[in-house]
């Protein structure tokens, strides 16, 4: 699966480049996942990765991206804490709207989705002095029946506004998960959380 996933990849970056212009582009922010509860703890994230856009016209491209991303969060019940990384290889698809202010200068507005395969995350739990790492994609026991603290697959919406000069561009963007992404359990019940990503982004276009 994860092989199929980054020759998916590769294809569109490959088409989208060889049709319109590369970039590289990074950024960091804040994971905002959360059902509501009071004891998740939002956790710093990163991404970085290439970009590809293809023009149809002045004011409207398509844009696709490969990302290294991390995300996760920290839960905090009593005298536990649980802090979860996981790193995801993230592609994004999305059409951008370009609004031309001075000839060096244009405000982007993107808009469209994205799917994220994990590739690799550890959850690391703290309980009375005592500390336990754990594969996050592996299943733990709630009430007899086995859970995932993550899943290794996630897709959702992504959004953002820009600022292009010359061939940098300086972005704000959000990701919305849509798919329950990880567990959080007091070890009698469980819940599911979504992932969601607020970041500051800096592309360099070729």
């Amino acid at each position: 699966m994860r092989k199929i996933f980054l020759i998916v990849i590769v294809a569109i970056l490959v088409i989208t480049a060889v049709q319109g212009g590369t970039g590289i582009k990074a950024g960091f922010g804040y994971s905002n996942v959360g059902n509501g509860s009071a004891y998740v703890i939002r956790k710093m994230n990163y991404k970085a990765g290439v970009s590809g856009d293809y023009d149809f016209c002045r004011c409207l491209s398509f844009r696709s991206a490969a990302y290294f991303s991390s995300r996760g969060y920290d839960y905090r019940v009593n005298e536990t804490v649980v802090s979860n990384r996981i790193y995801y290889l993230e592609m994004p698809v999305m059409l951008v709207g370009k609004i031309h202010c001075t000839p060096c200068m244009r405000v982007t507005v993107s808009g469209g989705g994205y799917l994220a395969m994990g590739v690799s995350g550890l959850a690391r739990i703290s309980c009375r002095g005592y500390v336990y790492n754990k594969d996050i994609f592996e299943d733990v026991i709630v009430e007899g029946h086995p859970y995932k603290l993550a899943e290794n697959f996630d897709y959702g919406l992504a959004a953002g506004v820009g600022v292009e000069l010359y061939f940098l561009e300086i972005g704000l963007n959000y990701d919305l998960g849509l798919r329950d992404a990880y567990l959080i359990t007091n070890g009698d019940t469980a819940a599911y959380l979504r992932n969601g990503n607020l970041w500051l982004s800096l592309a360099l276009r070729f």
